[in-house]
């Protein structure tokens, strides 16, 4: 999340030509307030997703039918969705069309001639609370004493990664792992330890969840069968091993672990969080679930296959 001290990224979306040239896209830019990036509208959707907007400003008509599309189309989207949206008209808009621009998401609308300063202090503004109201999402999203995710944030971050997945027809691995540590107490201590080696175990954009006591599952974007059977070796052996070292000495501990990979992600029917849950219903149950390829405990002991 981008800290509000720095500038904020604008992208003005409209005829490329036309706004580049506008007044109030020089305006936006010559006030160093914002990083400002411009797109047309069939781009809008995407150039936001890659520049990591903060705020959104679309030249047009608020009673423009396709204009509202696209903000609805924004508020819906899993990656983009609560961003500030803004609407520079090029005459002050009736009543009517005020509420549908508002009814369709969007937070402002301004109309020429532009105050430039007034619109870039309401950016700021809008995307600052913005921010805040993220910030106390994130904070209800986390497991406290390890420092992952939580089953909520498992969720909604399944969700946005799926419909990722989905868009640019890549790979989603899911990795499921958990323990049994027999009549062993954990110390108060290790959870935020575990959580850490997990982190560090994965790569920084894999989400990691923590759903039970000693129960994990990891979603790994862009990664096929082959890699996810690797994580999960990996995941398992630097869990096993943070296991042994913070029980006494002598603990029976015994870890499974799971693995799939949801192929070419837009071609299948079947959404993260759904082989999440039989992932977990069957570490639970102590069962190996058809979902998921489980690892021999023989790998996760030793760190790699057998021969």
């Amino acid at each position: 999340m981008k800290n509000f001290a720095q500038r904020p990224g604008l992208l003005v979306v409209g005829d490329i030509a036309r706004v580049a040239d506008s007044f109030f896209a020089r305006a936006l830019e010559g006030t160093d307030a914002a990083d400002v990036h411009i797109a047309q509208r069939s781009d809008a959707i995407e150039a936001a997703r890659r520049h990591q907007t903060d705020a959104i400003i679309i030249e047009g008509r608020p009673g423009d039918a396709s204009l509202l599309e696209l903000c609805r189309a924004i508020q819906a989207d899993t990656v983009l969705a609560g961003r500030p949206i803004f609407i520079v008209a090029p005459s002050r808009p009736r009543r009517e069309e005020l509420l549908a621009a508002l009814e369709a998401g969007v937070w402002h609308v301004s109309a020429m001639p532009l105050d430039v300063d007034e619109l870039v202090l309401r950016v700021r503004i809008y995307v600052a609370a913005r921010q805040d109201a993220d910030r106390a999402s994130t904070a209800s999203l986390v497991d406290v004493e390890s420092g992952l995710y939580n089953a909520a944030g498992l969720a909604r971050r399944s969700r946005e990664l799926g419909s990722e997945a989905a868009r640019r027809r890549t790979d989603l691995a899911i990795v499921a792992i958990g323990a049994d540590i027999g009549a062993a107490s954990l110390p108060a201590d290790a959870m935020p330890k575990y959580g850490e080696i997990l982190r560090n175990t994965g790569r920084p954009y894999d989400v990691i969840g923590r759903l039970g006591p000693t129960e994990f599952v990891v979603l790994a974007p862009a990664t096929g069968t082959t890699g996810a059977a690797r994580f999960a070796r990996r995941l398992g052996s630097a869990f096993r091993s943070a296991l042994l070292k913070s029980l006494p000495p002598g603990a029976d501990v015994r870890v499974r672990a799971g693995f799939s990979a949801l192929r070419t992600f837009s071609y299948t029917p079947v959404e993260p969080m759904e082989m999440v849950s039989r992932a977990m219903a069957a570490l639970r149950a102590g069962t190996r679930s058809p979902d998921l390829a489980w690892l021999p405990q023989s790998e996760i002991e030793s760190g790699g296959p057998t021969a």
